[in-house]
């Protein structure tokens, strides 16, 4: 029986894949491959094989898959244009995701989406396809970019899980300084 299957196994899919497959050594976990005859060195206790997978089974699905988004941002981000660049981003993961999902393997599964720009994959998902469990992660790593900033700027230091996000993953994510008590005093003071 399949515990998880796992999408994309580029820059983004394969760290998470090798870190569940460590922590989890006991799961039977499938990674979805171009060609799962020839398939990548793998974790012992995982398997590869194709999308075709998704037609035998009802477990969870991971989606890391994404184009090169380093290549698709590099004109945008040379240019300022940051939200053309996520936009453009968004575009190309779409048209990939599209691709290659057939809906009638993706309905009444839970799926995360770690894939960027997380919130229209989810839409896509959750809409499009007729997914009701999408979830979509995205916010942590926001929070470990501001927990940065207050440690360099501010010497402030934040344990991983306290600081809270809200707001939108990559572009307007917002800090809630007022979680954590007497931060938004100390930052202030500073």
């Amino acid at each position: 029986m399949t515990d998880l299957v796992v999408w994309g196994l580029g820059s983004l899919g394969r760290p998470v894949l090798d870190r569940i497959a460590d922590r989890h050594p006991r799961r039977e976990l499938v990674a979805v491959v171009r060609d799962p005859d020839r398939p990548p060195p793998l974790p012992p206790n995982v398997t590869a094989a194709g999308l075709e997978v998704l037609a035998g089974t009802a477990a969870p699905v991971l989606v890391c898959v994404a184009d090169n988004e380093a290549e698709v941002l590099r004109p945008y981000l040379a240019g300022g244009r940051i939200e053309a660049g996520r936009a453009a981003v968004a575009r190309r993961n779409l048209a990939l995701l599209e691709r290659h999902v057939e809906t009638r393997h993706w309905k009444e599964r839970p799926v995360l989406v770690v894939t960027n720009p997380v919130e229209p994959l989810c839409g896509y998902l959750a809409g499009a396809v007729g997914c009701r469990p999408v979830y979509g992660a995205g916010m942590q790593v926001d929070a470990e970019r501001c927990r940065t900033v207050l440690a360099v700027g501010w010497h402030v230091r934040l344990a991983p899980d306290e600081l809270p996000m809200t707001g939108t993953h990559g572009m307007t994510p917002v800090p809630v300084h007022s979680a954590v008590p007497g931060l938004a005093r100390q930052v202030a003071g500073e």
